[in-house]
């Protein structure tokens, strides 16, 4: 039902965490192998950090990171290595620092791919939001949708520029945007959320498509989308408590 590139680009960074986070036990006992298997699991993704940067960055462990960045730093580029400092400091109170870092480097040393350039400016747009730019984020979110080739989707940037677009109660401009990607749940989630803040008469039409996909993955045991499930609940149900549920769930995940 989803294809695979639609999905990648923004289930990367979460896939990743929450495998390396599973493997943290099995590392314990099989260290070698345990290892072996996260390294793998990045380049099969196409990580722009190691498994085990994102599993420390998702419990904090800050300090860790930032020496996975030292080490990593000499097989990558200058563009990387600023970008591997920038994403951490942006998480531990340093926004607008690490917005003005990355931004210079980006200038400096231009990506050597649209998809990297494209990764960056998505950061850079996070890193504005956090830092209360909310126009300047916008501006790289657009940046960032304009590098995506035709045929081409990239998840994580048109759902952090429709969260964007929902927090500024400016629904009519989701769903044209999304209107053509119903077919991945974390953006047909916004598009649900964006008809039912417009009143759209296709609002039932879209809760329903998500409450049957969501029963899926529920039956598959697919626990990676559990944070949308938890919006969707609390959102579109109204049910405050199923959503405590599946947010205490994710947290376990």
């Amino acid at each position: 039902r989803q294809s695979d590139q639609e999905e990648s680009l923004y289930l990367t960074y979460r896939q990743l965490a929450h495998h390396a986070l599973s493997q943290r036990l099995a590392r314990r006992q099989h260290p070698d192998i345990a290892q072996n298997r996260l390294d793998v699991e990045a380049r099969r993704l196409g990580a722009h950090f190691s498994a085990q940067q994102l599993a420390e960055q998702l419990l904090a462990q800050y300090d860790e990171a930032r020496k996975d960045c030292e080490r990593l730093a000499p097989s990558g580029t200058a563009l990387e290595a600023a970008a591997c400092h920038a994403v951490i400091d942006s998480l531990t109170g340093k926004s607008r620092a690490a917005y003005a870092s990355l931004s210079a480097a980006l200038t400096r040393h231009p990506a050597q791919s649209e998809a990297y350039r494209r990764w960056v400016l998505t950061r850079l747009g996070e890193m504005a939001l956090r830092s209360g730019d909310k126009a300047r984020a916008e501006m790289h979110f657009k940046q960032a949708l304009a590098t995506m080739a035709i045929g081409l989707t990239d998840g994580f940037v048109l759902a952090a520029y429709a969260d964007l677009l929902l927090d500024e109660n400016r629904p009519q401009e989701v769903m044209p945007l999304l209107r053509a990607y119903e077919s991945s749940d974390i953006l047909l989630l916004r598009l649900a959320l964006a008809a039912q803040a417009a009143k759209s008469p296709e609002a039932p039409k879209y809760l329903r498509t998500l409450a049957d996909r969501f029963a899926a993955s529920s039956l598959r045991g697919d626990r990676l989308h559990l944070q949308e499930q938890g919006r969707f609940e609390l959102r579109l149900r109204d049910d405050a408590a199923a959503a405590l549920k599946l947010a205490r769930d994710n947290w376990t995940v």
